[in-house]
């Protein structure tokens, strides 16, 4: 008897341990859920849109997650969460009606954060500014007082939009001001005055173009360069200014020496030389000559290419017809296999197919080792991945944080003109790649940003439709190499060109 009633209250307390355990089980499952949809709702910008109901269900959450850890009554965790989603559920059905009325302040913050402008003193006012205006918008939302929830809106999207100009200004001009305080302190806006004020006012078109559009940011970046170019040439001015007031005659005469002696390096390189017994005139108007020669020669060049291109064109649709007048010969002949003549014919049919398929393969490998050959170790990778070209330009870099394309890079891409160039008609992604430093959302925009700086400097340098190239930003997504080290992180951090080719 006794045995039995042991046996019975070890089910009963098995049970009850079962149970327990059980609904700690589901609680912890509860808390996931609503935690998951509180992310949710902060990805949908409802912490913007209902700010106080957000932030109430986010502390309610933690207070059901701390009495769920002290191991108190599931009710009282089960209670919490109620009163979580309920605030969720308010925030949720004022989306709709916040994407309305804040919908333009909302766009213009994730431009102003794409700039970084919180992380940029400059911007950082602006920015505080444009968080506090969207914050009493969204409480206006919440209480229903949709004017004023628009009146604040738009002052929240104008500080916004001065944010992101001031993180991009700092960005783009940063550069150019310290050339520019650096020349002013070797007085060259006294002692290379023409020069100075040139440099200044490039400095001033490329402020105006970066306000009037943020998204292309070329010319912006055109004057930006000139401007440094000009701040740089007035320094060395000055420096020569100053030169020559300690030993007038000495320091003339290097002057007129050096001046001579670039020339001469130049005429020389075109293939004649320079005689400056009449003075640099003639000399210039020599040098201007033979540029103007090798300029024609390189439209004529283009234009015989552009030539190549249209008859390689040709020549596709011509295998293409072939190959399909082949694959219909084909389909005759095997129904008619019965026959031993059909049979021969098949197989010449298919011999000729093949052999079309082999010219047009050894055709395009020939190109390709081609343009293999055009770069070095340091600069790209060329590779086939399936049936695309793409060229992994290891060498094209930008300064850290920013897309904008240095002078020193030029060369390089003029290497991938020449590439492209081959490929006239077949379509081209620029893919933007990071390595894992920093925030992913930055990453992210930063890879985007410079894939596009490189396809528009492409449409701006060659005659290629826009709709033939496009950009694409994939952050640190597809890492080549470890981040772990500074050589995988230098391997990640990459411009890849990808060209679909036809399938042969």
């Amino acid at each position: 008897m006794r045995t039995t009633v042991s046996a019975v209250l070890l089910v009963l307390a098995l049970g009850t341990l079962g149970t327990t355990t059980a609904t700690a089980q589901d609680l912890r499952v509860e808390i996931a859920e609503v935690t998951a949809r509180l992310q949710a709702a902060g990805a949908a910008n409802l912490n913007l849109i209902a700010p106080q109901a957000y932030t109430k269900a986010r502390q309610k959450i933690t207070e059901a997650e701390s009495v769920y850890q002290r191991g108190a009554n599931p009710k009282d965790v089960r209670k919490k969460l109620d009163e979580a989603r309920v605030q969720l559920a308010r925030a949720e059905s004022l989306k709709e009606m916040g994407d309305i009325l804040l919908g333009s302040a909302l766009t213009a913050r994730t431009d102003a954060l794409v700039a970084d402008a919180p992380a940029h003193r400059e911007s950082e006012k602006s920015w505080r500014d444009a968080e506090k205006a969207l914050q009493k918008a969204g409480r206006k939302v919440e209480s229903g007082d949709r004017d004023s929830a628009v009146q604040e809106a738009t002052k929240a999207e104008a500080a916004y939009r001065e944010a992101e100009y001031e993180a991009l200004r700092k960005a783009l001009v940063a550069a150019t001001e310290g050339l520019r305080q650096t020349a002013k302190d070797r007085d060259a806006h006294k002692k290379a005055a023409t020069t100075f004020l040139r440099a200044d006012t490039e400095l001033a078109a490329a402020e105006a173009a970066l306000r009037a559009n943020r998204k292309d940011q070329s010319e912006a970046i055109a004057h930006a360069i000139a401007s440094a170019d000009g701040y740089r040439r007035a320094s060395r001015i000055a420096l020569m200014v100053d030169a020559v007031k300690r030993n007038p005659n000495a320091s003339v005469e290097k002057l007129v020496l050096d001046y001579e002696g670039y020339m001469s390096a130049a005429a020389q390189a075109l293939n004649f030389t320079a005689d400056f017994r009449e003075g640099p005139q003639l000399v210039s108007t020599q040098l201007i000559d033979a540029i103007t020669s090798l300029t024609e020669d390189r439209d004529a060049l283009r234009t015989e290419a552009s030539s190549a291109g249209l008859a390689l064109a040709e020549l596709r649709a011509e295998h293409d017809f072939l190959v399909f007048t082949s694959d219909s010969l084909a389909a005759r002949l095997t129904m008619q296999a019965d026959s031993l003549a059909a049979q021969r014919q098949l197989q010449q049919a298919e011999q000729r197919r093949m052999a079309t398929q082999l010219r047009a393969r050894q055709e395009r490998e020939a190109r390709i080792q081609a343009v293999g050959e055009l770069f070095t170790e340091d600069e790209a990778q060329v590779a086939m991945i399936g049936n695309d070209l793409v060229i992994r330009m290891y060498g094209l870099n930008f300064p850290v944080g920013l897309a904008q394309i240095r002078p020193e890079s030029f060369g390089l891409l003029t290497k991938l003109q020449k590439v492209l160039r081959e490929f006239p008609t077949d379509p081209i992604e620029i893919a933007g790649h990071t390595d894992s430093q920093g925030n992913d959302q930055r990453n992210q925009a930063l890879s985007e940003r410079r894939a596009a700086a490189v396809r528009q400097y492409l449409i701006a340098n060659m005659a290629i439709p826009e709709v033939q190239i496009s950009a694409v930003g994939y952050g640190e997504s597809q890492p080549l190499a470890s981040n772990e080290t500074r050589e995988g992180r230098a391997k990640n951090r990459r411009i890849d060109v990808r060209i679909v080719l036809p399938e042969i």
